[in-house]
């Protein structure tokens, strides 16, 4: 009996490649983004606290030296926040980009799977309609013996 063979089963799997490709790609940059997020988190926690510590300062009045080095402090923390905050509007626009690539190569993907589902169904009805005539032959030749 003759086995079903996709005449693109190699385009197929070079489709699954590069759809196994993107959707690593895609975790790379999410983890990328989850990374920066909460590094951002952290920078504003930092900047909390840090406020916090310059409010106890300016209560008790000390050295104006610690009080300005705080608050060099934390201008420096606000553009790193900034900074972070552009690294991840950057890091989305990545992010979106390599959804739309992992989109476009499982349609390319799917659409071969179609393709083969179909092959593979037209493959079996041309095999029954085979068995049915070689059936019919068989019928035939018993017929005319008897």
């Amino acid at each position: 009996m003759k086995k079903f063979n996709f005449r693109l089963q190699t385009v197929l799997e070079l489709r699954t490649k590069a759809f196994d490709d993107c959707q690593l790609e895609l975790a790379k940059v999410q983890n990328k983004y989850n990374q920066t997020v909460s590094h951002l988190e952290y920078l504003y926690d930092l900047l909390a606290k840090s406020k916090k510590s310059l409010e106890d300062i300016l209560s008790k009045n000390i050295d104006f030296t610690i009080i300005n080095c705080y608050k060099n402090y934390i201008a420096k923390l606000e553009e790193c926040i900034k900074n972070q905050h552009k690294i991840i509007s950057d890091i989305e626009v990545e992010l979106e980009a390599k959804k739309n690539e992992l989109l476009e190569a499982m349609k390319a993907k799917k659409m071969l799977e179609i393709l083969k589902e179909k092959d593979l169904k037209a493959f079996h009805t041309e095999l029954e309609r085979q068995d049915k005539l070689i059936i019919d032959e068989i019928a035939t030749n018993r017929y005319k013996k008897a």
